[in-house]
């Protein structure tokens, strides 16, 4: 397990000059990084298991609604145990943005968004 995950981190480093632009997006970190990790960790992502809906260790974003009033949710992953909820991952790409300081220097800054 070591090892792949070893993999995937230096396959990260060493493409992170692409990884980091604007034509890398959320699916392709999702296909590229997230699957293949959580899979690793023993996560049914595609459900290899043929399993129904209710019975998936993962369902990909799946409609949630805290209240009538509010709005439908769809996280990117929802992490199941025996048919209950443990937690969500909300993917998100990485971007960088450069930071001018009043010097006229500039930096470049890590963001989430």
């Amino acid at each position: 397990m070591k090892n792949r995950i070893r993999a995937l981190v230096q396959k990260y480093e060493q493409g992170k000059d692409v990884y980091r632009t604007a034509r890398f997006n959320e699916t392709q970190v999702r296909n590229e990084f997230l699957d293949p990790l959580f899979e690793i960790l023993g996560w049914d992502i595609r459900n290899a298991a043929g399993k129904n809906t209710n019975e998936r260790e993962v369902l990909l974003e799946e409609p949630l609604k805290a209240n009538a009033a509010s709005h439908t949710k769809k996280p990117d992953y929802t992490f199941r145990l025996f048919g209950e909820r443990k937690f969500f991952l909300e993917a998100k790409k990485e971007i960088h943005h450069k930071k001018r300081f009043p010097s006229g220097h500039s930096t470049k800054v890590a963001n989430d968004k």
